[in-house]
């Protein structure tokens, strides 16, 4: 009796270890696809200056990895003004999306909501301090205030 007692006590004991085994989070959604190209335009505007700024055409082909994204975005309309960028950082959780993106010269971050193939958010454009680029002697002559560039954009998967 003794015996059953005791094996009694250790399955009451050991059974409330056990449920939580058995309640495991079901596993995570995979993530939205959003592979693909999107054509749009951004408003971009120069920070510190007046005025509604400029509608300048943008394009973003995007390659998906599970939830992080590669891929090139580009930004003006005519070749010869058109600066690409290449992602280096890129993510989508839920239907939030979010790009960091490099250029020689220029640094662009990019994020916005997706919503039925349409992407609508915010660009900044930062401008790269040129010293750190040059061989040899890396202090600049004087302080760089880099240039600035934001505004609300929108996209459309193709």
């Amino acid at each position: 009796m003794l015996r059953f007692a005791g094996l009694l006590l250790s399955l009451v004991l050991l059974c409330p270890l056990a449920v939580p085994a058995a309640e495991q989070k079901a596993p995570a959604p995979p993530p939205l696809r959003v592979e693909g190209t999107y054509l749009g335009w951004v408003l971009l505007k120069q920070d510190g200056k007046p005025g509604p700024g400029d509608k300048v055409a943008l394009k973003m082909s995007l390659n998906q990895f599970e939830d992080r994204l590669k891929g090139l975005v580009t930004v003006g309309q005519q070749v010869s003004d058109q600066i690409v960028f290449e992602i280096s950082k890129g993510r989508v959780e839920g239907d939030y999306l979010w790009i960091e993106a490099q250029e020689w010269i220029w640094r662009l971050k990019l994020d916005g909501v997706i919503t039925d193939g349409r992407l609508k958010g915010n660009l900044l454009v930062i401008e790269k301090d040129p010293a750190k680029h040059l061989p040899g002697d890396k202090k600049p002559a004087k302080k760089f205030v880099p240039l600035k560039m934001r505004g609300p954009m929108e996209m459309t998967r193709q």
